[in-house]
């Protein structure tokens, strides 16, 4: 990410999902939910936007959106980012880690074909890798995540 913008819609999503996770019965929270999702709608990413960073934050809107419970909408959105395969396992422009942790969190066909279809370059993709910890860590993690989802063990030979 290049800019604060992009920083603080994906902290601001961010917290609205964890609100919406924890289930609160809480009036204050039940308001701030409120208030939040008045601004998320009147963004761009909430209707998809692959334009720059956004893209960035319109995965973090399909996190939230699987959080809330908006199956309908979420599986449009998941929709759009089919369009911006990269042919290499990923999406064009799209964080990769960040759309393949969101994907795996995600119980549906839709996001399930996206999961095979990073699955299938996946090791390609990781020998090719040369990231620090902790990063390297958390990304085995996801990967060994997805993998379990669909009885695969890649990472034994990466």
């Amino acid at each position: 990410m290049q800019t604060y913008l992009a920083a603080k819609n994906i902290l601001t999503i961010s917290s609205v999902r964890a609100l919406v996770l924890s289930g609160s019965s809480s009036e204050v929270v039940y308001s701030s939910i409120l208030v939040a999702e008045k601004w998320l709608d009147n963004q761009c990413f909430s209707v998809f936007c692959a334009t720059g960073e956004c893209r960035h934050s319109s995965v973090a809107f399909i996190r939230y959106l699987n959080a809330s419970g908006k199956t309908e909408r979420l599986n449009r959105m998941i929709a759009q980012l089919t369009k911006f395969r990269d042919t290499k396992g990923g999406w064009k422009g799209f964080p990769y880690f960040f759309t393949l942790l969101t994907l795996s969190e995600i119980e549906s066909s839709i996001a399930d074909d996206e999961l095979k279809y990073a699955l299938a370059f996946a090791e390609q993709r990781f020998k090719k890798s040369r990231i620090e910890e902790p990063y390297n860590t958390r990304r085995n993690e996801i990967f060994a995540r997805v993998q379990s989802r669909f009885g695969q063990s890649l990472l034994n030979h990466v």
